[in-house]
């Protein structure tokens, strides 16, 4: 055996230096390729780098059924980049419950706490941060509503003022003592309190049926506010006179006038109907929602005896007739055979009642959570409890899908709304707070 002691361990050893320059080599091309390549394979990013646009995987369910498929096609979005774990499915998170029949839930500008209206008359805040309901209300009109008389009664509608960090100017719609409909702005006291003092109600429309109320606030991306207001009950009576407030959909102008504007480019402004409509033929709006991306107003108009319907339309000011009374979802309904659908815009989708009884409007999805639904519109139906989402391109829906395999019934959703990030939110009848969150 060889006395291993004869042979120096010193690298510079004349029988070493072979080694030792293979060994320098390799450790300097381990560098470069670490520094320019990544580790293990990954790449460095560079800062300097532009964004590039992804190619979304998305499944594709069957149109006629809407249902999903098993088949994976890739779209183009503009949405933001894809998470990096697979989307399972949808599931919700309960945020709060106990509420006392809440209709609607929002976010304010430049504030990231929730407000929820509850149906007596309360705005109550909520943290979702902490976790924390302030018990003591923003707002309480509860001494001015009817809502012990019907559950379609009571506080209905909120929207903040776009400039509301500067001018605490916000907006309620609810229906009074007198079972009319009463639309008021207030004025921030402080970032927990509204004035009660400082109420002006600036439209006000006298019933005579207390259904049908409607009640959605929303401001555009016009800086206009639109008010909806349902038919009231006695649809033969108003829905196709837009010289009236009932069954439709005014478009005001908040910051001048006395006690509004009217944009001078509504459809009715020079005649033809009340200058204040911005469309009519509805029945009862339950939630419509403009999507700012795109510009577009989706309404979930709830039908009488057939058909529950969505409509979604530009939101330029060119009169919009949705047809009721004289059509229920795509059917005539007075007459029931060869009604006048001329002018008439018909529903994107509807369905029967044999698959529910009456929808709930919701949103154009434009949050970060869920890129792979970024512009698709969610909606629900009261009374069964599930969750629908669709694509709206080119004046039809694509990509249909029923979120009941994956969420169960919410319950009888009364509302959608978005949080402070634009993540879909909804309130129930039975006093729930939640949010739709992607499952991975």
């Amino acid at each position: 055996m060889a006395d291993p002691s004869r042979f120096s361990r010193s690298p510079l050893a004349r029988h070493n230096v072979p080694f030792t320059i293979l060994i320098v080599l390799a450790g300097a091309g381990l560098t470069w390729f670490t520094l320019t390549q990544g580790v293990f394979g990954r790449s460095v990013a560079d800062p300097t780098a532009a964004a590039v646009t992804t190619q979304t995987p998305v499944p594709q369910p069957v149109a006629s059924a809407g249902q999903p498929t098993d088949e994976i096609t890739t779209t183009s979005s503009t949405a933001p980049a894809v998470a990096a774990l697979p989307l399972m499915g949808l599931t919700t998170e309960v945020l709060l419950e106990g509420l006392a029949q809440p209709t609607f839930a929002t976010s304010a500008p430049g504030d990231d706490r929730i407000y929820i209206i509850e149906r007596a008359g309360r705005i109550l805040i909520f943290d979702p941060a902490t976790g924390v309901l302030n018990p003591d209300p923003y707002l309480d009109v509860a001494h001015k509503t009817n809502a012990n008389t019907g559950i379609e009664l009571g506080l209905l509608g909120l929207a903040f003022h776009p400039d509301y960090v500067e001018n605490g100017r916000l907006f309620v719609y609810y229906t009074d003592k007198s079972d009319n409909t009463a639309v008021a702005e207030y004025a921030r006291l402080d970032s927990e309190t509204v004035d009660p003092t400082s109420e002006q109600i600036f439209v006000t429309v006298e019933r005579r049926g207390v259904r049908h109320n409607a009640g959605m606030l929303q401001f555009g991306p016009d800086g206009y506010l639109y008010i909806a207001i349902g038919d009231g009950g006695l649809f033969e009576e108003f829905g196709q006179d837009p010289n009236q407030f009932l069954g439709t959909i005014l478009r005001l102008d908040m910051n001048r006038g006395e006690p509004y504007g009217v944009p001078d480019d509504n459809p009715f402004f020079t005649g033809g109907g009340a200058p204040e409509v911005w469309a009519y033929g509805l029945r009862n709006p339950w939630r419509f929602a403009i999507d700012r991306i795109s510009n577009t107003m989706f309404i979930g108009d709830v039908g009488q005896a057939g058909a529950e319907e969505i409509n979604a339309v530009a939101l330029e000011p060119v009169g919009y007739n949705f047809g009721w009374p004289v059509m229920e979802g795509f059917a005539c309904w007075i007459p029931r055979d060869g009604c006048d659908t001329t002018g008439k815009v018909l529903p994107v989708t509807a369905y029967s009642h044999d698959d529910g009884c009456s929808v709930t409007g919701g949103y154009v999805y434009r949050g970060s959570q869920i890129p792979e639904f970024y512009g698709h519109y969610f909606y629900a139906d009261w009374c069964l409890g599930w969750v629908r989402s669709f694509e709206f391109t080119d004046g039809g829906i694509l990509n249909p899908r029923d979120w009941t395999d994956d969420m169960g019934s919410l319950g009888q959703i009364t509302s959608f709304g978005l949080d402070p990030n634009d993540e879909l939110i909804y309130t129930t009848f039975e006093g729930v707070l939640g949010r739709i969150v992607p499952e991975r």
